[in-house]
């Protein structure tokens, strides 16, 4: 169990790490911002929640709210690899994309992106300028 939590950091940090490069490199600087709630901010307050994939396909969200508390929801895939893919997607589209497959065992929202869902967004730099 140790292992998969680690690994999950790793792949976290990688993720946030790149997102906040790839920013920069568009003119976009952000702080870090509180681990409870996002991973990024922006100058203008708006926030960015950063998820990290190996691979790409299903993106995991939230669990347990149906309301995202951030912004912008960054997606990092193939992070094992060379080249890396961002997709930005502002919360209004989260919210339309998203899909909601609560937990079986008692009921709590479980959101997620599927990957055709979140393609479409690859290199969205430009919504936060």
């Amino acid at each position: 169990m140790t292992t998969t939590s680690t690994h999950k950091e790793i792949v976290h940090k990688i993720a946030t790490d790149l997102v906040a490069d790839r920013l920069i490199e568009h003119g976009v600087s952000t702080k870090t911002g509180s681990k409870n709630r996002e991973d990024l901010l922006l100058n203008n307050g708006e926030t960015i929640s950063v998820r990290g994939l190996t691979e790409s396909g299903r993106v995991p969200l939230m669990v347990g709210t149906s309301t995202p508390d951030w912004d912008y929801v960054a997606v990092v895939t193939y992070i094992d690899y060379t080249i890396k893919r961002v997709h930005i997607i502002p919360r209004e589209d989260v919210e339309r994309i998203g899909i909601n497959s609560p937990l079986k065992s008692d009921g709590t929202d479980n959101w997620y992106i599927n990957e055709r869902d979140y393609r479409q967004y690859r290199d969205n730099y430009g919504i936060l300028r």
